[in-house]
């Protein structure tokens, strides 16, 4: 993620909310894990400034659904804002190994044709250009992706503010990667693509595992942007909540 510095700067006050209750099940049962006092905003690129934002965090534990999330939420207009969300799929060989596993992973488990995709925070339309054919009728919603010359029609919007039953024709696959977790409302952001899909619309989700994270002790993935941090179980339970199938 590349960031103009100077536009951090001009930012006196972030509004943001507290979340005081489990994402998945709604129970006030949040434990701390760890506090993050003064915790800059990570991912971002430029000249050291010590005046640089930096916002007070902490990491909760649900007791009951054993979901981890962050306790403050900040506001996404500030955190997205194309001036300041910079980044790009593609970017490198890392990140392009990734991308190539998450195509394999769609390939070996969807067969059959797809009609119409929609790719939610699908930023630079790489994923669904290698996954559909020239044809196919290709959708992204993401607040700051491009539109290019490549046939993908861009909505730059959030999900929630976007009536996929009027506004794109009827997904019949629905791809997110690395989306889900920055979302506040997740149950919410899940109901909405289930409710306003159709029937037979198959969903391929990818997000960062929490067990992963701390087999490899990756303190530096705590970040203002992920509001959620997923384990195999915790996923599976917000699925099946929202009345979706594995």
């Amino acid at each position: 993620m590349v960031v103009r510095a100077g536009y951090f700067m001009t930012v006196s006050k972030i509004s943001y909310i507290v979340n005081n209750k489990c994402v998945i099940n709604g129970k006030r049962d949040l434990v701390t894990i760890i506090k993050l006092p003064n915790y800059p905003l990570t991912e971002q690129f430029g000249k050291y400034n010590k005046k640089f934002p930096n916002f007070d965090q902490e990491l909760m534990i649900s007791k009951s659904s054993g979901h981890v999330q962050l306790k403050y939420i900040l506001d996404q207009k500030y955190l997205y804002s194309p001036i300041n969300y910079k980044y790009k799929t593609k970017v490198s060989h890392s990140t392009n190994h990734a991308l190539e596993v998450f195509i394999s992973f769609f390939n070996k488990n969807f067969h059959g044709k797809i009609n119409s995709i929609l790719d939610v925070g699908g930023n630079d339309n790489y994923i669904v250009n290698k996954i559909a054919k020239k044809k196919t009728k290709k959708n992204v919603i993401d607040p700051v992706a491009k539109k290019g010359k490549d046939g993908v029609i861009v909505i730059n919007k959030f999900l929630e503010n976007v009536d996929l039953s009027r506004d794109i024709v009827q997904p019949n696959v629905v791809i997110c990667r690395h989306t889900l977790e920055h979302i506040p409302d997740p149950k919410k952001f899940i109901r909405k693509l289930l409710n306003e899909c159709r029937d037979d619309c198959r969903f391929i989700f990818e997000v960062p595992s929490l067990e992963r994270m701390i087999e490899t002790q990756r303190f530096d993935t705590i970040m203002h942007q992920h509001m959620s941090y997923f384990s195999a179980r915790s996923l599976r339970l917000l699925i099946e909540s929202c009345g979706g199938k594995i």
